[in-house]
């Protein structure tokens, strides 16, 4: 008995281009998706003073717990939104001056009716479904961080949708490890069909950065993927940002501030070289700044 392969294809129309989504993703667990994400959107909220909104789309142990602590699993969120809808505010977490908002997973019980809803009408549906949700709550907020789930090979297909239909940019991350960034480019421009706008390389460790050998292969690295246009991130191991991130701390200011200047450009490049512990010049910095994609439309 011969078995066809299966070609199933599907199509996201385009919506309105607000060009102002973040998605952060990666192609396993356990690289820093959910701290990364929570990151970027207190940088975008207390660095550049762009009215933000972080989603926890990770039901297991997303952003959210970042801002609202353990009790973030208990709330009312994101899966809420998709299943029941309803006045945003009633889901929505207001921090700080205002500028940042967070909207935490969701409840088990609309989480099991969203994968539920997957079976019945397919990925396609969902995925349309995530795009237009996300389209109408864009037109809100200058910013939106989507922390997306946990890696699954399934919520590919959503993602891809998400990036195709609102033109958002896309922030992948992968363990500092060289044979395990290039998996991680090869695996997702494989399934998505191009590169990420950002590329994260996340919890370089100390050994890395004072070992010659290995800090030069890691420069080579970062040098060859910003010349293919990537914006590179690069995020040394700190104690400060396990399991709970300590904003307050010296280090994670920097850090935010590191990444106001090579998202968007705000500040001074000096502060990079500062974060990432020499690792990064100020020239690299200017050179990743200089790199204008999507972003250049949300200044």
């Amino acid at each position: 008995m011969k078995i066809k392969k299966s070609k199933v294809k599907f199509h996201c129309e385009p919506l309105l281009k607000r060009e102002n989504v973040i998605t952060v993703w990666g192609i396993k667990g356990g690289v820093g998706k959910s701290t990364t994400s929570a990151l970027i959107a207190a940088s975008s909220a207390f660095k550049s003073k762009r009215r933000t909104l972080l989603i926890d789309a990770d039901f297991r142990d997303g952003a959210s717990r970042f801002f609202l602590g353990e009790r973030a699993r208990n709330l009312k969120g994101w899966y809420d939104v998709l299943e029941i809808g309803g006045s945003l505010d009633d889901y929505t977490h207001v921090l700080g001056d205002g500028l940042l908002h967070v909207i935490p997973s969701g409840t088990l019980d609309s989480a099991i009716k969203y994968s539920e809803e997957i079976m019945r009408y397919g990925i396609p549906h969902a995925a349309r479904k995530v795009a237009q949700t996300l389209f109408e709550i864009s037109e809100f907020y200058d910013l939106i961080v989507f922390d997306t789930p946990a890696a699954s090979f399934a919520d590919i297909p959503i993602l891809k949708c998400v990036i195709e239909s609102l033109n958002a940019r896309s922030v992948l991350l992968s363990q500092a490890s060289i044979t395990e960034i290039e998996r991680t480019l090869r695996i997702a421009e494989a399934a998505m069909g191009t590169l990420p706008d950002i590329f994260v390389i996340n919890q370089i460790t100390p050994r890395i950065l004072t070992d010659v050998n290995e800090r030069r292969l890691l420069m080579n690295e970062i040098m060859n993927i910003v010349a293919r246009n990537v914006k590179v991130l690069t995020i040394p191991f700190m104690s400060k940002l396990y399991k709970r991130i300590l904003w307050e701390s010296s280090e994670v200011q920097v850090l935010l501030e590191c990444i106001a200047y090579l998202i968007w450009g705000k500040g001074r490049p000096q502060v990079c070289t500062i974060s990432t512990r020499g690792l990064m010049t100020v020239d690299l910095a200017k050179s990743i700044a200089s790199i204008r994609g999507k972003e250049e439309n949300v200044q």
